[in-house]
């Protein structure tokens, strides 16, 4: 939880938001407009361009307060659109987009040198207390896809939950977007065993419970 790698967080296309998965880590995270982000990676087109009728770049995908992506018709898109690099057209993420809404990211991860990595595909929905909620997939660390559950509370604080591939809990933390992780965070085994947790206070360390080894 020390070295925290950094991740792009709370946009509609990056729920997921790029989740850099390691199961001994604990993450920051970068809150960046629709404008930043797209200032961030000037260098990438879509095979589709579409309109919306409101902030797309804010909010959870399917959040009521996030806009609704327009085919060429007006209307609500429904389909799937993908984001290319310009520089070799290779593919970076695919949006599966319902009646405006995208309720699906598939995006493929590189290392530094540019060669496919990982992939991680994020699911959108709302859980039955109506909280939006994040369904990450990696296959970064094993052959079958590892599912991670991300909930948002409220604007807030976030509260990550996420998951070996046996189903146990694997760590359990919650960010305030403005300070970073706060409260308890937790870091579990395969087996349900405490690995490490310390208690946080608007991202900085108050007190080392459990340290990792």
């Amino acid at each position: 939880m020390k070295n925290l790698p950094r991740a792009i967080f709370i946009i509609p296309l990056f729920s997921f938001f790029t989740f850099l998965f390691c199961a001994d880590s604990i993450y920051n995270f970068e809150n960046l407009s629709h404008t930043e982000l797209s200032q961030k990676f000037p260098n990438t087109y879509f095979d589709k361009e579409l309109e919306s009728n409101g902030t797309t770049g804010l909010y959870h995908p399917i959040d009521e307060r996030t806009g609704i992506y327009l085919g060429h018709d007006g209307k609500p898109y429904t389909g799937k659109r993908s984001a290319f690099f310009i520089e070799n057209d290779s593919l970076w993420y695919t949006q599966s987009i319902i009646e405006g809404k995208v309720m699906q990211l598939a995006m493929n991860m590189y290392d530094s040198t540019g060669t496919f990595s990982y992939l991680s595909i994020s699911e959108y929905s709302l859980d039955n207390d109506g909280n939006n909620v994040t369904k990450t997939y990696s296959d970064r660390q094993t052959e079958s896809l590892v599912l991670s559950d991300i909930k948002t509370e409220n604007d807030t604080l976030t509260a990550f939950v996420i998951y070996h591939p046996n189903g146990q809990i694997a760590q359990e933390f919650q960010i305030i977007p403005e300070h970073g992780v706060d409260g308890l965070a937790t870091i579990y085994d395969e087996q349900g065993a405490i690995k490490e947790q310390r208690l946080y206070g608007k991202g900085e360390i108050v007190e080392t419970i459990v340290e990792l080894e």
